[in-house]
Parts: C-alpha cells; sequence; structure tokens
C-alpha cells in the first residue's frame, strides 16, 4: 500500500511493535527515552490509543498468538493480557534483564541480562510461566557479550548480537536437531 504519515498519539511516542495479526501498535508515552515509560495499544487504522492495564515498564513484546505481552519493569520480567488483566511477575533474575523475546510456539521466553561484577551479557531462558530459569549459553564457543535475540519465523533457528573484543556481529543457534543428523548444537557466527 501507500505510505501514510500519521500524527503520533502523544508527544514523546515510542512504537514498540505491531500485533501478530497487524491490527495494533505496541507503543509508549515517555518523557526520556531510557525511563519506563506507560505502555499502550493503539490501532493500527487510528483512533485513541487504550492503556494496557496498568503496565509500565520497557521492551515490551507481543506473545506468537497476540494474547499477551511481556516487558521489563525495574528489574524484573512481567506479563499482561492484552485486554490489561492478569498482570503479574514472572521472574526476577539476578542482574537486569533486556528485550525479552517469545519463542514461536510461545512456550519459551529468552532475554539477555547483564553478568553480575563481570563485563557484558548472557542470553537467559525460561518457560513462558517463569519457570526452568537458566543461562544457556554457559560454555564453549561464544561471544563474551551476548544480547538482543530473536526467533526465525520457523522457528528453526535463534539469532542474536554477539561482541568480543569490541567487534560485534550476528550469531545463530539451531533449536532443532536430530540425532540422526549431525549439527552443531552451540552458536556459530
Amino acid at each position: 500500500g501507500n505510505a501514510e504519515v500519521v500524527a503520533a498519539p502523544f508527544a514523546n511516542t515510542r512504537l514498540f511493535a505491531i500485533s501478530p495479526d497487524h491490527s495494533v501498535f505496541l507503543i509508549g508515552e515517555f518523557n526520556r527515552p531510557d525511563d519506563e515509560m506507560t505502555l499502550w495499544l493503539w490501532p493500527v487504522q487510528g483512533g485513541a490509543p487504550r492503556r494496557l492495564g496498568e503496565a509500565t515498564g520497557r521492551d515490551p513484546a507481543w506473545s506468537p498468538d497476540g494474547s499477551q505481552v511481556i516487558f521489563v519493569h525495574e528489574r524484573s520480567l512481567f506479563t499482561v493480557h492484552t485486554d490489561g488483566t492478569e498482570l503479574h511477575e514472572i521472574a526476577r533474575p539476578n542482574g537486569r534483564p533486556h528485550a525479552p523475546a517469545w519463542s514461536v510456539d510461545g512456550e519459551t521466553i529468552r532475554f539477555h541480562s547483564e553478568n553480575a561484577g563481570r563485563n557484558g551479557s548472557s542470553i537467559w531462558e525460561m518457560n513462558a510461566d517463569g519457570s526452568k530459569l537458566h543461562r544457556i549459553l554457559a560454555g564453549g564457543t561464544q561471544p563474551v557479550s551476548q544480547s538482543s535475540g530473536q526467533w526465525t519465523a520457523d522457528g528453526k533457528y535463534f539469532l542474536f548480537s554477539g561482541c568480543q573484543n569490541d567487534e560485534c556481529n550476528l550469531w545463530g543457534m539451531r533449536e532443532a536437531w536430530s540425532w540422526f543428523r549431525r549439527t552443531n548444537q552451540g552458536p556459530v557466527q
């Protein structure tokens, strides 16, 4: 279609994402770009934005089915249903979490967190309910600092930014593997 200029609903509006059905923008209203902000849902076709319950935070992301949003508030990860209900903390990891991302099947969430007492950050994984929280790259060949991960649309690979010695590159990990086919389970640049 044709590109169209649309007036933002707030003086300081940040666009985070579009819903999986492409009908609603997930936006934030901020005073300073690095602050936590109130989260809103704004219809793509225009109209007034609707507050996402009491959700206030940063780095929000849609669940694959569009029914929930995950976001970071202070040092915790929260989820909220898109009707603004069932706001609750699902995890409080060590370090400060950033950029949560849902797996394609909606069962897993990954995010990166600053390494406590060390330079860099690490990618962590948990079930969608916050259980089984663990670091996913604990050894082997890996970049010192890992961040900003996302699954490919088919869910077969997880791609992330990895930095070492002030040089950052794209890294990937194969998500599924078979006993019958030899694959590299660790990340590759």
